[in-house]
Order: C-alpha cells, then sequence, then structure tokens
C-alpha cells in the first residue's frame, strides 16, 4: 500500500530526471546563489525549453510587478516545460526553506495543464497568504479536475487548523467552514472531492454539523470514504470516535488500518496503546510506521515501554521511526527529558 498526501485517486506527475543529475543540484547549495537570475532570463530560458533549477531560482521572491510578467508571459512556456518547472520548484520548496515561490505558485493555479494546477496547490503547502483560504475554496468548488478540487480540499486543511485556533479572520473562518460543510455533503461531487473536504471540515470540532457527517461517510461503502471519516474522526479531537478508531484496528483494509492508526494519535487516548502496539508489528511498513507515530504522540510511560520492546526485534526499516518516537513519547512522559533513557 501506497499512502502518499496524495495517493490513487489524486494522482501526482513527477518529471523524467534530465540526462546530466548534476542539474538537479544547481541551486541546492548550502547558501543560495549570490545573483538571481533575472525574470526576464528565466522566462526565456523556458521558452526555449528548459527548466533547471538553478535557473528557476529567479522566481523566488517575486515582486508584484514580476509576478505579473510572469503571468503575462507562461502559457508562452510549452507545456511539457510548464509542468517540468513547475515540478522542479515544489521539489525545491521541499529541499529549501529560503526559497519563496507562492506569487509563482499562484500564477501557476490557472494555468491550463491540471497537472500543473495540482503541483501548484502542492507548492502552496506551507504559504498562509490570507488571500489563500478564498482562491482555494474557489478552486475545490470548481475547477474542472477533480483531482484539483481534491487538492485545493486538501490544501485548506491548514487554513480550518488555523481557523479553529482563532488564526484566522473571522469573517475569513467563517467563509471557510461553511464551504467546506458545503462540499462535503454536496453529492453530485465526487466522492474523492468530498473526502477531502470532510477531513478539512473535521479541524472544525465543535460544529454541531460534523458528527453526523463522519458517521454518514462512516457508513458509506466506498472503502476511500470510509478511510477519510476515520481520519477525520482523529481530526476532530473528540473522545466519542475512540472505541470505532480502536475497533478499526483490525480492518482487513490496509488504508483503513492506517488512517486508524493515525486518528488514534490524535485522539491521544492510553486506552488505544495496547492496539497500536499489535498495529506497529502490521505486515503493511505505512501502517506499522503510522502506529509507531502515533504511540510516540500518545507517550507517557507505557507508550516508552511499549516503544523499547518493538526496538528489540524492530525491521531496519522501522528503527529510525521508532527511535524519533521514544523521543516525543519521553518528552510527554516527563518534559524536562529529552534522553529516552531517562524516561520514566
Amino acid at each position: 500500500m501506497s499512502l502518499l498526501p496524495d495517493d490513487d485517486h489524486l494522482r501526482v506527475f513527477s518529471i523524467d530526471s534530465p540526462e546530466d543529475e548534476s542539474e538537479l543540484d544547481e541551486g541546492f547549495e548550502d547558501e543560495p546563489p549570490v545573483e538571481k537570475p533575472a525574470v526576464a532570463d528565466v522566462l526565456e530560458s523556458l521558452r526555449a525549453g528548459e527548466a533547471r533549477p538553478a535557473t528557476l531560482v529567479g522566481f523566488s521572491d517575486l515582486e508584484s510587478a514580476d509576478a505579473a510578467l510572469v503571468a503575462a508571459a507562461w502559457l508562452e512556456v510549452p507545456s511539457a516545460t510548464r509542468l517540468a518547472a513547475v515540478q522542479a520548484l515544489v521539489d525545491m520548496v521541499e529541499e529549501r526553506l529560503d526559497f519563496h515561490f507562492g506569487r509563482f505558485f499562484r500564477v501557476a493555479l490557472d494555468d491550463d495543464d491540471a497537472r500543473v494546477r495540482q503541483l501548484a496547490i502542492t507548492g502552496l503547502w506551507e504559504d498562509e497568504g490570507t488571500d489563500l483560504p478564498g482562491r482555494l475554496c474557489k478552486v475545490m468548488e470548481s475547477d474542472v479536475s477533480q483531482d484539483v478540487r481534491a487538492q485545493a480540499a486538501q490544501g485548506l486543511a491548514r487554513f480550518a487548523d488555523l481557523a479553529e485556533l482563532g488564526q484566522l479572520d473571522p469573517g475569513v473562518a467563517a467563509d471557510l467552514r461553511e464551504r467546506l460543510f458545503a462540499v462535503a455533503t454536496d453529492e453530485d461531487q465526487s466522492w474523492h472531492v468530498r473526502r477531502r473536504a470532510v477531513e478539512a471540515a473535521s479541524s472544525f470540532g465543535t460544529d454541531p454539523r460534523l458528527p453526523d457527517l463522519i458517521e454518514r461517510m462512516f457508513e458509506e461503502d466506498e472503502l476511500g470514504l470510509r478511510a477519510s471519516a476515520v481520519y477525520a474522526m482523529g481530526r476532530a479531537m473528540d473522545s466519542r470516535w475512540l472505541a470505532t478508531t480502536i475497533n478499526e484496528f483490525v480492518s482487513d483494509d490496509a488504508e483503513i488500518r492506517y488512517e486508524a492508526a493515525r486518528a488514534a494519535g490524535l485522539l491521544a487516548d492510553t486506552d488505544a496503546l495496547p492496539g497500536l502496539s499489535e498495529l506497529a508489528q502490521d505486515e503493511d511498513l505505512e501502517v506499522r510506521l503510522a502506529a509507531i507515530g502515533s504511540i510516540g504522540q500518545i507517550g507517557g510511560p507505557s507508550a516508552v515501554r511499549i516503544l523499547r520492546r518493538l526496538l528489540d526485534d524492530a525491521p531496519d526499516t522501522d528503527e529510525e521511526a521508532i527511535d524519533d518516537a521514544l523521543i516525543e513519547a519521553s518528552i510527554v512522559a516527563d518534559p524536562l527529558s529529552l534522553d529516552t533513557g531517562d524516561a520514566p
């Protein structure tokens, strides 16, 4: 099973590596280039069919005027090159925190190619610009591609988190809440989109509509919807879902076991630890890693003991995750200790 941020129905498109692999290293040094290429030079290179990371750095920290220049010229770039460029910039964002391509990715949101639009949303994953909730809601509601709509709904989850924490403008937060619930309950929408909208809406754990929404989705025959319902149970942080979550530890479907493991960590109840200790030995690697991470999230002396036992016979693929979980669990047990050996 592969459960990356985008699963099989939310396809993320990768670009073939260039013949000279060293091209991918350009621009990824410890320090950024002394001089960024001019935006006009980047566009000229793209029109010629070249999408080199060292050149694309010129799209970082665009001024408004330069963003307008890119927007005016973007569709003159060959479609394959546009796709390659956006993929390369998404990779850069993941590698380097000092690159900021938010204005460029906003331009790419209007691309003709759904794959480019989907990747642009991915590239905005840490951008908390006040314009984005409304922009992504519009994409979620009306983009012609269900993959792009679902990606937008998934991208709205972080803004729902901010809204619930009181860190989003109240008007924006209220609008976001209503639009997420509207899409989540719209049976004319693709279920791929609805499931991501429910996941995002579940941040609003105190909304009286949420329990019924989760329950109805959990009762659906489609396993993907059930899996999202289980994940939403955890994001809602409502103890009413604990027993249901634990029951799904023994599901025949690996995706549901995975989401149940994640939900248990979010619910943070020690009653889930015995079941999670079993899931941490599941045949599916990603289920095991999710269970290990959740044991660490729950933390405390019992979690530390479970993780130490797991470490004794853990396969190489799991050792790093267990070590990280031990540190987290030990901090919960003793916030003054960063040493797993000091945990009670």
